[in-house]
């Protein structure tokens, strides 16, 4: 997997692999939030599967407006060998790879192409696709300060759900796996 913030793709068809709030088109916190007139529906998203990587709540940030050192967690991607992650791929552009880019900001933005597969038979990539995720790489530092005073936005966690019901049962089955970790976490 390769790192890339080059904006750079002359003759090339961008997509990005959605995992979190990016799998809904739709939900203020979804893709609406970042590309209000994206036109993108759940049935034109593409159902994929990023090999190699776990979903997980392990993106923390502080939450705004808050003196306390209260964080908020949000969903991730974390490399594990064996293990995959169901998400949604959809076209870009370079606009919108860069709006998505600040978007998304605490997460460092990869090419996975080769690690993705359209779960749809009648769909394919372009032989010139390049898929990209985003995926955070906290510091230890900042996952030591988040041990103990992490929170999940109860609206976060609805967007994420709600995807996961359109999606389809095994969505809905592995948000619920991956949340299982953050039953006792205060919802924010």
């Amino acid at each position: 997997m390769a790192l890339s913030r080059d904006n750079h793709h002359q003759d090339k068809h961008l997509h990005v692999f959605g995992h979190g709030s990016l799998l809904h088109p739709t939900h203020k916190r979804g893709l609406s939030k970042t590309v209000p007139d994206h036109g993108l529906t759940f049935d034109s998203m593409k159902r994929a599967r990023l090999e190699g990587y776990r979903r997980r709540l392990s993106a923390f940030a502080p939450v705004e407006g808050e003196p306390s050192a209260q964080f908020q967690a949000f969903w991730n991607v974390e490399a594990e060998a064996r293990a995959s992650c169901l998400g949604v791929v959809f076209p870009v552009d370079e606009k919108v790879l860069r709006e998505l880019d600040y978007r998304e900001r605490r997460y460092v933005r990869m090419e996975v192409t080769d690690q993705v597969e359209l779960l749809d038979a009648e769909f394919r990539l372009e032989e010139s696709a390049v898929v990209f995720t985003y995926v955070c790489l906290p510091s230890e530092e900042l996952v030591r300060a988040a041990r103990g005073v992490t929170g999940l936005s109860s609206e976060y966690e609805a967007c994420v759900n709600e995807a996961a019901q359109e999606l389809g049962q095994a969505y809905v089955t592995e948000v619920a796996a991956a949340l299982e970790e953050t039953l006792e976490w205060p919802r924010l």
